[in-house]
């Protein structure tokens, strides 16, 4: 099975029009379904969390709040409604979760597998996957039975690592593209400056987060 999958294309008028036209569509595919679909459905969560529980005790530490989300709902308009806002909420939980682990181990794999590629070594992507994603999951387990199960810890780390994570990918994304990119396919001005705003906030948002837990 081969990991490759980049494509080279001759740099001419034709190429660079279909080039711009597949970037035309992945970009009204990012807005709707990361911009518009993430924010409208955040957005309407904050609302009805706000709305149902918004001032009440219980709500400051773990995930109460939803259960007492779930209390109000059934109370207010029917029981079925209730567990249905749970369902679903459970449902969004678990495949975010799913979709994590799918795509950090098909990335991680992928890498591994270029890697072995260039150097003439045999590989399996499908066991490679499956071992790398077994690996995600057991070391959840593992954190979850070493007591560490408070859910808002939980997000903090979570949020921690994946700032750093963010912090790497925007840094070698910028250099890759700027590198290996030919001009006319390279992001526009205003994309850089963003690139290096996002760059700016993680790094203080890392260094910060480092100093407190770490070095004090």
């Amino acid at each position: 099975m081969s990991a490759s999958t980049q494509v080279s294309f001759e740099s001419n008028k034709e190429n660079t029009a279909r080039f711009k036209q597949w970037w035309k569509k992945i970009n009204t595919e990012h807005a709707i379904v990361f911009w518009f679909t993430g924010a409208f459905t955040m957005t309407m969560l904050a609302f009805l969390a706000y709305i149902t529980v918004h001032g009440q005790s219980g709500t400051k530490e773990g995930i109460d709040f939803i259960l007492l989300e779930n209390g109000i709902i059934s109370s207010s308009i029917a029981p079925i409604v209730g567990i249905i806002f749970l369902l679903v909420g459970g449902v969004m939980l678990l495949s975010t979760q799913i979709g994590v682990f799918e795509s950090c181990s098909r990335i991680i794999v992928e890498n591994i597998a270029i890697r072995r590629e260039s150097v003439g070594k045999q590989y399996n992507m499908s066991k490679m996957f499956y071992a790398t994603l077994w690996l995600f999951i057991a070391f959840g387990t593992v954190v979850m039975m070493a007591g560490f199960n408070e859910p808002r810890a939980l997000i903090v780390l979570g949020a921690v690592i994946n700032a750093f994570a963010m912090l790497v990918h925007l840094v070698l994304t910028y250099f890759l593209n700027r590198r290996e990119l030919a001009k006319e396919f390279q992001p526009v001005w205003w994309r850089k400056t963003i690139i290096w705003v996002e760059i700016a906030f993680f790094a203080v948002f890392s260094a910060i987060v480092f100093w407190d837990k770490v070095m004090k």
